[in-house]
């Protein structure tokens, strides 16, 4: 009987123990697939994280892209809305240009119809005058106021070509009343024979001429239109004026015999 219950309290106390030794052996086992488990959920928060910070950045890229590209637009469309404003301007200043031009193309034709007459009548005064006046170097006048009439009526030449034309002729006309020359030429003596002889005109007070010996002289009267014969006592005045008017000598007080109302 004793021993039956000894053996019910020493059997039993062996497999307490195993149990209990197993038990406390699994602890750590358990104990390390728990932190394995926490580390991996860790690693995967990480990742996530990461994955998370990723697609942030993606976006933030994305969104200053379509941003960059938003501002690009605008300001395209700035540049567009400008330049249309410009091109309005520009129209609008072309067309009052073009306004002014066709007014001022209308006030042309106007004044051409005023001037052509004018220069026509300028042109008929010119040739009495030239007809009228002291007869030094006639000819060449004429031909040059021939070739003035031909492009005054020509309609090659603008009308602000013809007026600068036509004043250049008055020009050239007033500058003989104010200047002193000299020139050889031929002359046709009382026979109407050719005689070679040097001119000399005074403004437009008088006109000499000498023959190249000096033996002979005379001076143009405008009111016979005619030439009257000088005496020899003039032959070195002459001379002395066709050496001031050649610039050879400097410009002094010459002493010629002048036309006074049909006497010297």
């Amino acid at each position: 009987m004793i021993a039956r219950n000894f053996a019910k309290l020493f059997i039993p106390l062996p497999i307490k123990a195993l149990v209990a030794s197993a038990i406390f052996s699994l602890l750590p086992v358990s104990q390390g697939l728990a932190q394995s488990q926490e580390l991996e959920i860790v690693q995967d928060t990480h990742a996530q994280i990461s994955q998370s910070q990723q697609q942030v950045e993606q976006l933030d890229n994305a969104t200053r892209k379509m941003l960059q590209e938003y501002q690009d637009i605008m300001q395209r469309k700035d540049y567009q809305q400008y330049y249309q404003f410009q091109l309005q301007q520009l129209k609008q200043e072309q067309s009052a240009d073009i306004a002014r031009l066709e007014s001022q193309l209308q006030e042309l034709a106007y004044i051409e119809l005023a001037l052509m007459p004018l220069m026509q009548s300028m042109l008929l005064a010119l040739e009495e005058f030239i007809a009228l006046d002291l007869p030094f170097k006639q000819q060449e006048r004429l031909d040059g106021l021939q070739r003035l009439r031909q492009r005054i009526n020509s309609t090659q030449q603008t009308l602000p070509d013809k007026y600068r034309l036509m004043m250049e002729a008055w020009q050239i006309e007033q500058d003989y009343g104010r200047s002193i020359e000299t020139w050889r030429g031929v002359l046709e003596d009382e026979n109407q024979n050719p005689l070679a002889v040097d001119f000399l005109r005074i403004g437009r007070i008088a006109l000499y001429y000498q023959t190249p010996d000096s033996k002979q002289q005379g001076r143009w009267d405008n009111e016979t239109k005619s030439w009257q014969r000088l005496p020899q006592q003039f032959s070195q005045s002459i001379q002395h004026a066709m050496r001031v008017a050649s610039e050879r000598i400097a410009p002094e007080l010459l002493a010629l015999p002048l036309p006074t109302g049909g006497a010297e």
